[in-house]
């Protein structure tokens, strides 16, 4: 029988998670029967915005990129809101507003539905003068070389933005701007570790949405498998490729 990590390992990841779901409800001590099913957050009061609906569970791979996660800012006694933990669209949280001093993820805005407004979210439910700190991937890297490719791929529908849209600094500075006057885009990289290329190429493409969720996803593996070779280095038996990225830290404007 398949593990949870050897469905994600191949590739399956949409399937995956809802095999293990479905394992959760079955299985005779499982966390999720003792628990009762997941109860539905708690959504304050705002006409116009829908409910926030589940999203793609951005921490399964979160090991890949925890140097990163663990490099963002968390201020001593801060009520910090880790996002990577939450399980639902980040355009719309379902927090009151000023609810905590600090608002962290990695990566996790710019797989949102609407990452501008996850943003604007991020803002609103830190208290004026609080932190928030995310990271998007930049092209130069194994992760944005892949991303950019997905999305050649799989164009994103008219009228909506694609992931690789916010490593620009310039649409980054753009957002920020509208709720803060004190911010800062630090430029950084991270080495990924694999036993193979081939294995490389199916974590890849299982920790990624624009990746695993692809149309034509043999294609698409064909086509990602020069770039990894291109990338990729021999070290000490393992095989290496750099992602690079941008931290954005910004305080949210006081008035």
């Amino acid at each position: 029988m398949l593990s949870r990590r050897n469905l994600f390992t191949l590739g399956l990841s949409r399937a995956a998670e809802r095999v293990a779901e479905e394992l959760d409800q079955k299985l005779p001590d499982s966390p999720a029967r003792r628990a009762g099913p997941p109860s539905k957050p708690r959504v304050p009061a705002r006409p116009g915005v829908p409910p926030p609906a589940p999203a793609w569970a951005h921490k399964h791979a979160s090991e890949l990129w925890a140097p990163v996660s663990a490099a963002l800012p968390r201020p001593p006694g801060a009520r910090v809101l880790e996002v990577d933990e939450l399980r639902f669209d980040l355009a719309q949280l379902p927090f009151e507003d000023a609810a905590f001093d600090t608002a962290v993820s990695a990566f996790a805005p710019m797989f949102s539905s609407d990452c501008a407004g996850a943003i604007g979210e991020l803002m609103r439910v830190v208290v004026p003068g609080g932190l928030v700190a995310f990271t998007a991937w930049t092209p130069a890297g194994i992760v944005g070389r892949l991303l950019r490719l997905a999305e050649e791929h799989d164009p994103p529908r008219p009228g909506t933005s694609a992931p690789m849209d916010w490593s620009r600094e310039e649409r980054l500075r753009e957002e920020l701007s509208r709720h803060s006057d004190d911010f800062e885009l630090r430029p950084g990289g991270l080495t990924l570790s694999f036993a193979s290329r081939e294995e490389a190429s199916q974590r890849l493409f299982a920790s990624f949405r624009p990746l695993a969720w692809a149309t034509r996803q043999h294609e698409l593996r064909d086509l990602a498998a020069p770039v990894i070779d291109e990338l990729a280095r021999d070290a000490d038996g393992r095989v290496t490729l750099r992602a690079t990225y941008v931290m954005a830290v910004a305080r949210r404007r006081s008035a």
